[in-house]
């Protein structure tokens, strides 16, 4: 490798040097005794070895051998630098202190415009204790010489680096935009969500009413849990929360998530469609409720589409050698073997309006869980969907919890939106208490017991910082909620407050979220 003349500076080599993950080391390039003496090492080397810069200048490498370096590997050394090629080993050296340590390095030459070898430099990293994989050791190898092209290149990675810069800028640019549209969307539904959970709490409604009030309520649940795994998603690309998951409790809220397709579907074609639950064990699994309950939606909505003359579907849960086993039995049109074979690909589909991407995400949900969907075709007619999934505690039903009673005070953010939050919290069997100002929250706080406050991000002149510093001060037992509009407000905040809230609370509002909220140690 040639070095250009005059191109890079001494100082943008040093500087390039510094910043670099791996140990750099450069020698003179005399190979005969007493040897090529060290001219400069960066502080990634010092930290490696517990030499100081000045206990190195001037010395040669051998001050860093011991007992254990291989002598045969030091000739090889010689023998390949004077061949002039790059030198790639592993070696063990010993630190300032005679500890060993094994390290990979790579040996390269810098030459002149005359091509005159000037200098060594070597590009170390030290290995102790690691154990790679095969492919780990080729990978890191890449990065070794990666690592030499991008300290004598700057240009190129410069470059390189603009280009990478963009290309963020814009995904980045894209997370945004596909979270604030689900903030907009969020909001927009939020009235409709908290009007449809207090239609439930009307006494006089007829019972057909209040069966479809149900059944709004569960869809609407659902879709609030989609919507929060698609903002956490887009925010923070990372895996969804997991938790204990009972695969019954998921089964008994199909009917009433589904409904509106079966329902729509049987009065409009004078069809009769039936959802019958075969439950023997109640396995629980790990995973993300929300992804999970989607995935049989999805086959539960596709068996409809498949039997346009009505019929019933039929759902069963079991275990099978420490695994859940879920079948999906349809009584539809079935499935050619071809179209079996296939039906889990992206953008394949049998119906015209179709995406061809239900099927596909649920395989990508279910594999992320560690089980595995397949389908089978040989009944009569229709399709049978298997899902296994691995048993956290099979056969252990989980406990049942009544939520505890709290009294709660809501401050801030406005009357509709307060008022649909009481309502909400008080359906949920909790004391509540709203004011529209800091000072009233105040009064009310040191006035009577309170359990929880919840504080509207918004409020002044007093901030929510403030009223928590004072609430931890005379009543550390009062558990404190801030109140966000948008989840890049509560980012905001939260990283420029030295007094974080208990926890934080964002629309739309739904019971199982406000129950979560005021648990301990949420």
């Amino acid at each position: 490798m040639t070095l250009p003349t005059n191109s890079v500076s001494q100082h943008m080599l040093e500087l390039a040097a510094d910043y670099a993950q791996f140990c750099v080391l450069v020698t003179t390039a005399q190979l005969d005794l007493p040897g090529p003496q060290i001219l400069y090492a960066n502080t990634a080397f010092t930290r490696m070895t517990g030499y100081a810069v000045a206990d190195l200048l001037g010395k040669t490498p051998r001050i860093l051998q011991g007992p254990a370096t291989d002598t045969a590997l030091l000739r090889n050394l010689r023998t390949t630098l004077e061949a002039g090629d790059d030198f790639i080993a592993r070696a063990v050296n010993y630190k300032r202190s005679g500890e060993p340590f094994e390290l990979e390095w790579i040996i390269t030459r810098l030459r002149d415009s005359e091509g005159r070898t000037t200098h060594y430099i070597a590009v170390q990293r030290d290995i102790t204790g690691m154990r790679r994989a095969e492919h780990e050791l080729l990978r890191f190898d890449d990065e070794l010489r990666d690592a030499r092209t991008r300290l004598l290149v700057t240009a190129s990675r410069l470059q390189d680096a603009e280009n990478a810069m963009h290309h963020q800028q814009r995904f980045t640019l894209l997370g945004e935009l596909a979270a604030g549209v689900m903030h907009d969307i969020s909001n927009a539904l939020t009235p409709v969500f908290g009007l449809a959970q207090l239609l439930g709490t009307v006494d006089d409604l007829p019972p057909r009413a209040r069966e479809l009030s149900r059944a709004m309520d569960a869809s609407i649940d659902h879709a609030l849990g989609v919507l929060a795994n698609l903002k956490s998603y887009y925010q923070h690309p990372q895996q969804p929360t997991r938790s204990q998951v009972d695969l019954a409790d998921l089964l008994r809220r199909l009917p009433d998530i589904t409904s509106a397709r079966w329902w729509t579907e049987q009065h409009q074609a004078n069809n009769r469609f039936t959802i019958a639950l075969h439950i023997s064990d109640r396995p629980v699994v790990e995973g993300n409720e929300v992804e999970l309950l989607q995935v049989l939606v999805n086959l539960v909505l596709n068996a409809i589409d498949a039997m346009p003359d009505g019929g019933t579907i039929d759902v069963r849960l079991g275990t099978e050698a420490g695994q859940a086993h879920l079948a999906i039995v349809d009584t539809g049109e079935g499935m050619t073997p071809e179209l079996a074979a296939s039906c889990f690909n992206p953008y394949v589909t049998s119906r015209r309006t179709g995406s061809g991407l239900g099927l596909a995400v649920c395989r990508r949900v279910i594999e992320n869980h560690g089980g595995t969907i397949c389908v089978s075709t040989d009944q009569p007619r229709g399709v049978t969907f298997h899902i296994r999934l691995p048993c956290q505690a099979p056969d252990r039903a989980l406990p049942r919890q009544e939520a505890p009673v709290h009294n709660v005070l809501v401050a801030g953010g406005s009357a509709t939106e307060r008022g649909t939050l009481q309502q909400l919290l008080e359906q949920l069997g909790h004391g509540v208490r709203s004011v529209d100002s800091p000072d009233a929250a105040l009064e009310q706080l040191f006035a009577t017991d309170c359990d929880c406050v919840i504080l509207h991000c918004g409020l002044a002149p007093t901030r929510c910082a403030d009223l928590t510093q004072t609430l931890r001060r005379a009543r550390p037992e009062t558990r404190v909620v801030w109140w966000f509009d948008d989840d890049r407000e509560r980012r905001v905040q939260l990283s420029a407050t030295p007094v974080p809230p208990d926890a934080t609370l964002l629309p739309p509002f739904a019971p199982a979220m406000l129950t979560e909220m005021l648990q301990p140690g949420r």
